[in-house]
């Protein structure tokens, strides 16, 4: 009897630890206590963020890469998001649009020679992957500005095709008309170790971010979105004009001084599992008074994605296989120039004017700024030509649209028909003698004529 009664005692108390266990946990993770249920002092606060660092006034404040309790996900979770490499360590966050394209920003983009980048899909840790996917186009937006960041979106255009899978799969764009106040939105992406140390970080470091303690594993924030937020309007009184295409979304840390925050390049901004926003540039977050981030809208810039990604989607693998190539061909070429024992002899390379391939007249239909291979050969001698020629056949294609409508406006002659119905007899002749029937031995039928 008392090793029943033992038992049961035992079982009590371990399921009273349990349930105490569990509410504890729920009551640290819960994002709408205070700072004062979850224990945090001023003290304690001062020291998880840097001071004010108010950036000029007129300028634009990048991201700093920067996690603040974001809660740790799988790939499985958020299976559009892609890690940018640069020389193979992960550089920025893209999103999968399709099995070959991805959307990101600009900024982190330009300048960098394509052979340097690739994207990796279906991984959790931004330091794996066993599969390179290989860049052969990005198309800039035409009205990108580096100062302002304006118009910052891109689209990468990659070689190989991606098998569809639970940690692989493509996003839809938000509707263009869909009001986004009050929704929960998500935002994920790969950044730095968390500054409370109360999260499990792997810390790495790369040749891209010095000094920084990159955190390879994938993580998310998510707030509900205000529109005409109060807080948004510190970017203004800083002299800072929030343009059309710009999206202020996220909490501000005067309303909660512990709340989360990411601030990735490029991190998806997910509304009801539609893609309505990227990361683009922002104060915070790590500071004492961080503000909302901004993000590039896909709702304003939907039109230059609907323009675009057809036309990428009807380029196929073997249209591109000139670019890929190039692309290999290079690569090889130079990890074989810094490894020779002896040096070959240097290339020569003649000023001569772009040979234009098949796939350039399907290029030049799109809008935008677009880089391949051939920009960044030879210290970018065929820059100049690839846009004077794509500057040409984009006019061609103007002069003939033009034509088009003019022509489309020229009233046409109303001819009268040959023959009418009207004017046949009952035996198949017509009024004026031709022989309508399946007998063509009429003999006034050369006299018809």
């Amino acid at each position: 009897m008392k090793l029943i009664l033992q038992s049961i005692y035992k079982s009590h108390m371990l399921c009273y630890i349990l349930l105490c266990f569990i509410f504890t946990v729920i009551k640290c993770f819960n994002p709408e206590l205070t700072n004062e249920a979850r224990n945090y002092t001023k003290e304690m606060v001062r020291s998880l963020f840097q001071p004010n660092a108010l950036w000029k006034p007129g300028d634009i404040p990048l991201l700093n890469r920067k996690i603040f309790r974001g809660t740790r996900v799988g790939i499985r979770e958020h299976p559009y998001v892609a890690s940018v490499r640069r020389r193979i360590m992960h550089y920025t966050v893209a999103t999968m649009l399709t099995k070959n394209l991805f959307v990101s920003v600009a900024h982190p983009l330009i300048d960098v020679p394509l052979n340097e980048l690739a994207i990796v899909v279906g991984e959790n840790y931004a330091d794996r992957g066993a599969t390179l996917l290989t860049i052969v186009v990005i198309v800039i937006h035409e009205h990108f500005d580096r100062y302002t960041l304006d118009a910052d979106i891109a689209l990468l255009r990659v070689y190989e095709d991606s098998a569809y899978r639970c940690p692989v799969k493509a996003i839809q764009l938000v509707h263009p008309n869909k009001s986004l106040d009050g929704h929960r939105a998500f935002v994920t992406g790969w950044g730095r170790c968390d500054r409370t140390g109360r999260e499990l970080c792997l810390p790495r470091s790369g040749k891209y971010m010095p000094g920084e303690k990159f955190d390879p594993m994938l993580r998310s924030v998510s707030f509900v979105i205000t529109q005409n937020y109060l807080y948004c309007a510190g970017y203004t009184q800083n002299g800072v004009t929030l343009k059309k295409g710009m999206l202020c979304a996220g909490r501000a840390r005067e309303e909660d001084k512990v709340t989360s925050c990411l601030a990735v390049p490029g991190a998806p901004l997910v509304v009801d599992g539609n893609l309505a926003g990227m990361q683009s540039w922002g104060y915070g977050c790590g500071y004492e008074h961080d503000l909302p981030l901004i993000y590039t809208s896909m709702q304003h810039y939907q039109p230059w994605l609907l323009h675009n990604v057809p036309l990428m989607r009807r380029i196929t693998k073997q249209n591109l296989t000139l670019l890929f190539e190039a692309k290999r061909a290079f690569i090889l070429a130079t990890w074989l120039n810094k490894n020779r024992v002896v040096p070959p002899e240097p290339y020569v390379h003649l000023d001569r004017p772009l040979v234009m391939l098949k796939i350039d007249r399907d290029l030049a239909k799109l809008k935008g700024n677009i880089y391949d291979m051939r920009d960044y050969l030879f210290d970018g001698i065929h820059h100049e030509y690839k846009t004077k020629l794509y500057a040409r056949l984009r006019q061609r294609e103007l002069d003939r649209n033009k034509l088009d409508k003019v022509m489309n406006t020229i009233p046409q002659p109303q001819l009268e028909p040959f023959l009418h119905a009207n004017d046949t007899d009952i035996e198949g002749r017509d009024k004026n003698g031709m022989n309508l029937s399946h007998s063509d031995t009429d003999k006034s039928y050369e006299e018809y004529f």
